[in-house]
């Protein structure tokens, strides 16, 4: 069921845990949404043909209605709202709140471009490699003006803003190539601060960043 609404609401694959739970949100506030605009027009329909003027001399008859009905066109509506905060306030809460032990990346917005630099080295420029089922944090911070980090296939996206650090997580479940995009508009060149993540599987990427760091040892010696 998953599969077929993410189709159907052409929405990008899912590369992570918290890409399926923002999915899931999604699909219940839509089908309730769509559920809800139904009844009304059915019940639109209804009155129409119902309570049609049948005639010159029909009047609208004054209707007042009682107290339940008003707390329950109030309530309602106001109680699915007060639902779907439910269910999404405590999904951002806990992608701000990075667990212990995650691996820190330094993202860095730049017109028009993102650097990425891992402590300890190395550093890249619009390619970030994370390895797959490890938790990361991004510390995320702009040169110039405001951007915002965005990766479709993981539904994360912060700000990047000049002068302070945001900051963000992820754990990415299934290794690959996901685009990342500027999702704040930030000059002429806006549409092509483009990026990479490439998500490795563990071992490679420890292998990978191993040999980094001695390129780096080497290079200094």
């Amino acid at each position: 069921m998953n599969e077929l609404l993410r189709r159907m609401l052409f929405l990008p694959e899912q590369a992570s845990a918290h890409a399926r739970q923002v999915d899931a949100l999604h699909y219940f506030v839509i089908l309730t949404s769509m559920a809800a605009s139904a009844a009304v027009f059915v019940t639109a329909v209804v009155f129409f043909v119902r309570y049609r003027r049948r005639s010159e001399s029909d009047r609208t008859p004054v209707v007042k209605p009682r107290f339940v009905h008003e707390a329950l066109f109030v309530g309602v509506p106001l109680a699915m709202f007060l639902l779907w905060f439910a269910i999404g306030y405590p999904q951002f809460v806990d992608l701000q709140t990075p667990p212990k032990g995650a691996m820190d990346v330094y993202v860095q917005g730049k017109k028009w471009m993102w650097k990425f630099a891992y402590p300890g080295g190395p550093s890249s420029l619009d390619t970030l490699r994370v390895p797959a089922g490890r938790p990361v944090r991004l510390l995320i911070t702009s040169r110039d003006v405001i951007h915002s980090f965005y990766v479709p296939q993981l539904r994360v996206k912060q700000d990047a803003l000049p002068g302070r650090y945001t900051q963000t997580w992820f754990n990415a479940d299934r290794p690959g190539r996901y685009e990342i995009f500027c999702a704040e508009y930030c000059g002429m060149g806006h549409s092509a601060m483009l990026g990479e993540l490439v998500v490795m599987p563990a071992a490679e990427f420890d292998e990978w960043i191993a040999q980094q760091r001695r390129g780096l040892a080497q290079a200094a010696d």
